[in-house]
């Protein structure tokens, strides 16, 4: 995959900033963009348990900015 500068630039930055590799940062932008997204205000068992059905993470803001990161965990794997 090839990115144009100013973005791999901006990745780098990043990934610099919080000590990660540029890897890592594209794999936080994926995940999030792959994620359900709630207002902690509508985080409670019946909704986290809705959304594992639906994606495998969520994506949760308090006032309109991230809060948290949930990754579930497969229910196929679990129940083993």
């Amino acid at each position: 995959m090839q990115f144009p500068d100013e973005v791999h630039d901006f990745l780098r930055k990043i990934a610099s900033e919080h000590n990660c590799t540029v890897s890592r940062v594209i794999e936080q932008f994926m995940t999030d963009l792959l994620s359900e997204t709630k207002d902690i205000s509508e985080s409670n068992a019946e909704t986290l348990q809705k959304v594992s059905k639906e994606k495998p993470y969520l994506l949760v803001k308090k006032d309109g900015k991230p809060f948290a990161r949930v990754s579930f965990f497969d229910e196929k794997i679990c129940a083993k």
